[in-house]
C-alpha cells in the first residue's frame, strides 16, 4: 500500500527534478529521500525517474505525478475539513490587494483555494500596502498581497509568491535612454509610491532606481504605480512599474522599455498575514501561494534549462558577434491589452 508521505516525496522531486533541491524543501537529508523513492518504485513495480546528469520523468512517473497531487489534496482536505468542523473556524477570506498588478501566481492561487474549498467566502478588498498591513495587524484582513524584500514587522509572517521584472515607464515621444546600463541616469524627475502609502514598494524601487544609475534626489511622490502614469504621459517624469502592470492597463501617451542594468530589476510579491492567527481557509490559501510559487520556479527553471546556450554556442556566437545577446523587448507602446 502506498503510503501519503510517499506521495509528497515523490511530488517533491518531480517538481524540482533534483534530490538535493528535493530534499532541502522536505526539511531532510538526501539519502533517505532517495531510499523512500527507491522503496515506492519497488512497492508500484515501476521506475518514475530517469537518474543520470539530470532527472527526468519516466511515463509512468508523468502518469503518477497529476494523481499523487489530487490524492494530497484530498487528504488535506479531508483534515482541514475535520479540524474546521471542530474549532469552528470562519468561512470567510478577506484579502488585501494594490491596484494595478496581479500576477499570473496570484491569480492561481486565488483559483486554487476557491475550487479546493467552495464554501469559503473570498472577500478581496482594494486598498494601499500601509493600510492593508494596518488591517492585518487590527484583525480585519487575514492576508494581503504586498511588494516588499519580506521585511514587513515582527508582528507579520510573509512569503514570495511572485517575481517580477521592472520597466521603466517613459513618455512615448521622448528618446530613449542614453546608456542601456544606466537608462535613469539624467532622468530630471522620478515618480515612485509616496512612503507613507506603500513604504515597501518605494524601498524596493529605491534600490532599482539606484541600480539603474538614477538620481533619488529627484524624486516625486505618487499614490501608486498606476498612478504615475498619467504623470508621465504628462512629462512630468519617468516611472518604474512591474511588467504586469505594463502589459494590463490603458496607458495613452507612455511607452514601456525594458531595464538592462545589472544587477536583474525583478520586485518580488509577497503574501502576508498575522505571525499568530492562522484559519483553515487561510490555511488553504497559504498552500496554495505556495505551491504557486513552487510551479513559478519550477517553470523558470525549465525555461532557462532550455534557452540557455551550451558553452559552445556561446562561445562561437558571442566571438562572432562580439557582445551578449540583446535583452527581450516591449512593445512600443501600451495602448491595448497583451
Amino acid at each position: 500500500m502506498v503510503e501519503l508521505r510517499q506521495l509528497r516525496y515523490f511530488v517533491a522531486v518531480a517538481e524540482e527534478l533534483h534530490f538535493g533541491r528535493a530534499a532541502t524543501r522536505l526539511q531532510m537529508t538526501q539519502p533517505p529521500l532517495s531510499r523512500q523513492i527507491q522503496v515506492l518504485e519497488r512497492d508500484l513495480g515501476v521506475e518514475l525517474f530517469v537518474r543520470g546528469r539530470s532527472v527526468a520523468l519516466t511515463p509512468a512517473g508523468q502518469a503518477l505525478l497529476p494523481r499523487a497531487r489530487r490524492a494530497i489534496d484530498a487528504a488535506e482536505g479531508a483534515v482541514s475539513a475535520a479540524r474546521d468542523a471542530v474549532d469552528g473556524l470562519a468561512r470567510r477570506l478577506r484579502v488585501g490587494y494594490p491596484a494595478g498588478w496581479v500576477p499570473a501566481p496570484v491569480r492561481e492561487a486565488l483559483r486554487r483555494v476557491a475550487a479546493r474549498v467552495p464554501e469559503v467566502d473570498i472577500d478581496l478588498r482594494l486598498g494601499h500596502a500601509r493600510a492593508h498591513a494596518d488591517a492585518l495587524r487590527a484583525g480585519d484582513l487575514d492576508a494581503a498581497f504586498l511588494h516588499s524584500n519580506g521585511e514587513v514587522g515582527s508582528t507579520l509572517a510573509s512569503r514570495i509568491v511572485a517575481v517580477e521584472t521592472v520597466v521603466i515607464a517613459l513618455p512615448a515621444q521622448a528618446p530613449g535612454p542614453a546608456d542601456a546600463r544606466r537608462p535613469l541616469a539624467g532622468v530630471d524627475a522620478l515618480l515612485l509610491p509616496a512612503a507613507e502609502v506603500d513604504p515597501w514598494l518605494r524601498d524596493v524601487l529605491l534600490e532599482v532606481a539606484v541600480a539603474a544609475g538614477g538620481d533619488t534626489s529627484e524624486v516625486a511622490d505618487v499614490p501608486s504605480m498606476e498612478s504615475a502614469l498619467p504623470a508621465v504621459a504628462a512629462g512630468l517624469g519617468w516611472a518604474l512599474v512591474t511588467q504586469s502592470l505594463a502589459a494590463s492597463v490603458e496607458a495613452r501617451g507612455v511607452r514601456f522599455e525594458p531595464l538592462a542594468c545589472p544587477p536583474p530589476c525583478r520586485v518580488a510579491s509577497h503574501v502576508v498575514w498575522s505571525a499568530g492567527a492562522v484559519s483553515g481557509p487561510l490555511r488553504h490559501f497559504l498552500d496554495a501561494c505556495g505551491e504557486a510559487e513552487r510551479q513559478r520556479v519550477t517553470a523558470e527553471r525549465a525555461l532557462s534549462a532550455v534557452s540557455a546556450p551550451s558553452a559552445g554556442e556561446v562561445g562561437s556566437r558571442g566571438r562572432r558577434a562580439g557582445r551578449e545577446p540583446a535583452p527581450a523587448t516591449l512593445p512600443a507602446t501600451a495602448g491595448g491589452r497583451r
